[in-house]
């Protein structure tokens, strides 16, 4: 049995929509690497993104002491890739949104923080976010990065036309 470090949990308890499911997730048994991706942009909250982070490096290291061969392997994304300055000034490297990521990803997080308002109208995002979701495993928030997955999850015009499609086909 794998034993949790209680001070872990009660880090990635303070980011606001760190679920508990997503702390067995982290745990769950699977051979291999997992891909996680944290989106980024400028004026976002550099805590959130770095608990997120800081939770995948702490399974990464109890996976490393224990037979179980899971690893995460985290990145940093961004609209245009390279430096993000964060709210706080700090500014981090980025991966960019190109074709390489489309696959997706086992989880996904988009980081929150005042910055996530204007992320919510960048139309390469929106895009973006609606290209991987069918890829990915899992799509979570950090607190106000609600706002740039709301912008992202309305229904295109196609999705509108299947939902309208399936609608009067269940009458």
């Amino acid at each position: 049995m794998v034993k949790v470090n209680p001070f872990l949990v009660r880090i990635a308890m303070t980011c606001a929509n760190l679920e508990s499911a997503m702390l067995r997730w982290v745990h769950a048994p699977n051979k291999g690497m997992r891909r996680i991706a944290i989106l980024m942009f400028n004026d976002c909250s550099l805590q959130g993104a770095g608990v997120v982070a800081e939770v995948f490096q702490a399974a990464n290291e109890l996976a490393s002491s224990s037979a179980s061969g899971c690893s995460y392997d985290v990145c940093f994304l961004s609209a245009d890739g390279g430096m993000v300055t964060s709210s706080s000034a700090l500014r981090v490297w980025t991966d960019g949104l190109d074709a390489r990521h489309y696959s997706g990803f086992d989880a996904l997080y988009v980081a929150g923080g005042k910055g996530a308002i204007a992320a919510a109208r960048d139309e390469r995002l929106i895009a973006w976010l609606r290209r991987v979701r069918h890829n990915t495993g899992m799509i979570r928030p950090i607190a106000e990065g609600r706002a740039l997955l709301d912008a992202a999850y309305v229904p295109d015009a196609q999705e509108s036309q299947a939902l309208q499609e399936s609608s009067k086909a269940s009458r």
